[in-house]
């Protein structure tokens, strides 16, 4: 039955977020607490409106989850998601980018000496 303006809803009746996993860490979470990465014609794009394949990664508060980033490079969630091989160039326009998200939020770089 649809809910109406004099009844409350029940737990059944109330939209959930749809869910994703992330390429990197594999931990499923709701769209909001992740950064949408996708590639249509040799161009990649973050978060936004885009066309393409997506591939998911955690959200942190300076952009992307450096852990998840690296994970998804090392363990080739990328290529998996896209449903094809990635080139050099396209994991250093990826990389570029989340450290342009990063470095312009200003959180501190863990990895910095």
């Amino acid at each position: 039955m649809p809910p109406t303006a004099g009844r409350a809803r029940t737990p059944s009746e109330v939209r959930s977020q749809p869910v994703r996993s992330c390429v990197g860490c594999r931990t499923r979470r709701a769209v909001s607490a992740l950064v949408r990465v996708t590639r249509a014609s040799g161009h990649i794009a973050f978060d936004g409106p885009s066309v393409g394949r997506g591939a998911w990664l955690c959200r942190a508060e300076a952009g992307v989850s450096r852990s998840c980033l690296a994970a998804a490079i090392e363990r080739g969630g990328f290529a998996r998601a896209w449903r094809g091989p990635v080139t050099s160039d396209e994991y250093d326009t990826i990389r570029e980018r989340t450290a342009a998200v990063i470095d312009s939020a200003g959180a501190p770089d863990p990895d910095a000496p």
